[in-house]
């Protein structure tokens, strides 16, 4: 667009100060309708009614300036019946300006404007303001103007009018949640005459009182508008207003979503109907694997029947708190056999014409992607290769296991007698034209009103079908053998099951265990020997192959301990040791063995899996005791009366007797007494 600076000011006319007014202003006024006026300003008065392209030269009078910017088409002064009039085409613009050093109150047309500008009132063709340059848009059809009055003076030495920033107290705003409050600030210095007021310019997505409180009507975006206003003369500010409007979010109300992975949780504030963000999925645990999330409640115990799990994918927040549980399963590999079932919806073809498809998985949900060339004469799989192309049939491109079994639902529509050819192949089927050429071993015909059913006998991982006279086949059944993965004992609480046999016991664990809540079993481990005594401190969230002490309440019925979740404890120290899977070898005098409560010398030869035994060098014959953080200490406290031979004998010194005599020993860490 070309640009034309038209005008660089005019003006004119007398300087008068209207009581009135502002304090620092002065009348001037700019008038385009005399010969006088524009004479003044250096253009001549146009002879014709076609007016007179102002071109680039600037034009100067006074302190007013005026220029502009071509639209349509050039700006020009015309001569229409004698009246000397500005023309401002659309698209054009228009600025009037005055020196830094004032400032510019009012600007009034006559004539047509078309006008837009921060502060312009279309009613009365009237700009209102405080500024030292101001900007007219033309919109629409060009604007013809007869005269301009400025009203301009001194610039006031106090601030304007200015709201510098609009906030909420929230970043957004939830419907049938709490309500957010608009803050309007301004510049400094204080204004102590300013007042405040806000507006919703959306009130279908959000209402908002004259103080600032926005509330929620509908998801979308709200406009919300403020307005500072200062009605009276201050010291530090200039009458007037100014408005800001900033957007602000409407949401949905939002809900808690809770995670709990075997009694720990985490949780999350969701927006309704949007997207759930789970947490990563957690790891296997206790021997048992992850399944999936289980939406609602939690299992009681285990179940066989597999719950309801959610698509992460797809889950999104409801209306109210929610709860989801990690489901755990036992898992074990096995042989599943998979049937699946193309039918003419399959294949996409309709009609009676032959054509392509390729790349279709059917129901039944093993692997296999099929492809193929069929009709769809009497609403079934119609395949004929005596006519047109040969390229007919169907095969496997992917395999779906090993082949087990084809079934024919036959359609009414197929004469007696005709068959199926069932072809197998251990090399993927590429194309129909491959196909063709090399169809793999023959496995057997399925022929109608004689028989519906194949069973296949060796391995083939791909099938094909070809018929040679026209068959109709409502469905195709095909059996997979597979090896997949079943999965029993369903649950949400993973517990490890734990059945010691006597007061007290050792412990190797293949899995994390968690302790802490458990008033039926106590776990310990062994970080110092002294005085006979092994110091155990109780330990609750210990990791997989420690070696524990246990101390029951009950004896010879499981005790179920909660699979651990997260960190475990130190167990820097610990002297006992073993394995969980495998015996472990003690080699004479190595260590000690829990036994009726008391560490004794361990033998060579091994401990069972499972266990654990105390790995210090024996240094002496006599037992240990077990002394707990509570106070409580075993010890050789049963004198009892046994016959020979029933064990190895220890006199109080600890000295092992060969051959012992009447009189007080210590058997299998009791004392005894022989009579």
């Amino acid at each position: 667009m070309k640009k034309t600076t038209l005008l660089k000011s005019m003006l004119l006319l007398c300087a008068l100060i209207v009581g009135s007014g502002s304090l620092w202003a002065t009348d001037e006024t700019l008038v385009f309708n005399t010969d006088a006026g524009l004479t003044a300003i250096g253009i001549s008065k146009p002879s014709s009614g076609s007016g007179t392209n102002l071109g680039d030269n600037t034009y100067v009078q006074g302190d007013v300036s005026l220029s502009a910017t071509d639209g349509s088409t050039d700006t020009r002064v015309w001569n229409s019946s004698g009246t000397t009039s500005l023309r401002v085409y659309n698209g054009g613009t228009l600025t009037i300006e005055v020196p830094a050093s004032k400032d510019i109150t009012s600007i009034v047309f006559t004539g047509t404007t078309n006008f837009t500008a921060d502060g312009w009132n279309s009613s009365t063709k009237t700009w209102s303001g405080t500024a030292n340059s101001v900007t007219f848009t033309n919109t629409s059809s060009g604007s013809t103007i007869q005269t301009i009055k400025v009203t301009y003076g001194d610039a006031d030495p106090r601030t304007a009018v200015d709201i510098n920033s609009l906030t909420f107290s929230a970043s957004y705003v939830a419907v049938d949640g709490a309500t957010v409050q608009a803050t309007a600030g301004h510049n400094t210095p204080a204004c102590t005459t300013a007042t405040f007021t806000y507006e919703s310019l959306d009130d279908d997505k959000a209402i908002c009182t004259s103080d600032g409180v926005i509330t929620a009507v509908a998801k979308g975006t709200a406009r919300i508008k403020a307005t500072m206003s200062i009605p009276n003369d201050d010291p530090n500010y200039r009458v007037g207003t100014a408005t800001k409007t900033v957007n602000i979010e409407v949401k949905k109300a939002f809900h808690t979503a809770t995670f709990y992975v075997n009694g720990a949780s985490t949780s999350g504030s969701f927006e309704e109907d949007q997207a759930v963000s789970f947490p990563d999925d957690p790891s296997n645990l206790g021997g048992k694997a992850f399944v999936g999330w289980k939406k609602g409640s939690g299992i009681a115990g285990t179940t066989d029947v597999a719950p309801s799990l959610v698509t992460k994918a797809t889950e999104t927040m409801d209306d109210d708190d929610v709860d989801y549980y990690a489901v755990y399963a036992t898992s074990a590999s096995a042989t599943v056999t998979k049937t699946d079932e193309l039918t003419l919806s399959t294949t996409g073809v309709s009609g009676t014409s032959y054509s392509a498809w390729s790349g279709k998985s059917a129901t039944g949900g093993s692997a296999a992607v099929y492809s193929g060339c069929n009709a769809g004469g009497n609403s079934a799989i119609q395949l004929n290769a005596t006519t047109g192309t040969s390229y007919r049939g169907i095969i496997s491109t992917t395999s779906g296991g090993k082949l087990k079994k084809v079934t024919i639902t036959w359609n009414s529509n197929t004469s007696n007698g005709r068959s199926v050819t069932v072809y197998g192949s251990n090399s993927a089927y590429t194309t129909m034209s491959a196909f063709d050429s090399s169809k793999g071993t023959s496995l057997g015909t399925i022929t109608k009103n004689t028989s519906t059913e194949l069973s296949i006998t060796g391995n083939y991982t791909y099938v094909g079908f070809y018929a040679t006279q026209a068959i109709y086949m409502d469905k195709i059944s095909i059996d997979w053998e597979t090896t997949g993965t079943t999965y029993s004992a369903y649950c949400t609480t993973v517990n490890v099951a734990i059945t010691p046999a006597k007061e007290y016991t050792t412990l190797t664990s293949a899995y994390a265990l968690d302790f802490t809540d458990n008033v039926n079993l106590k776990a310990y481990i062994a970080k110092s020997v002294a005085g006979g005594k092994v110091t155990l401190t109780q330990v609750n969230k210990v990791p997989a192959e420690t070696g524990l002490v246990l101390k029951a309440s009950t004896t010879g019925s499981p005790i179920n301990v909660l699979a651990l979740v997260g960190d475990s404890e130190d167990m820097a120290g610990n002297k006992m040791v073993g394995s969980s899977s495998s015996t472990t070898a003690i080699a004479e005098n190595g260590g000690y063995i829990l036994k009726d409560g008391v560490f004794q010398p361990a033998l060579a030869g091994t401990l069972a899996a499972g266990k654990a035994y105390l790995n210090i060098a024996v240094t002496s014959a006599h037992p240990l005791e077990l002394s707990f953080e509570d106070g409580d200490v075993t010890s050789i406290n049963k004198v009892e009366a046994v016959k020979p031979n029933t064990g190895e004998y220890y006199n109080l010194a600890g000295q092992r007797v060969a051959q012992p005599t009447k009189g007080l020993y210590i058997v299998n860490g009791k004392k005894v007494i022989l009579k």
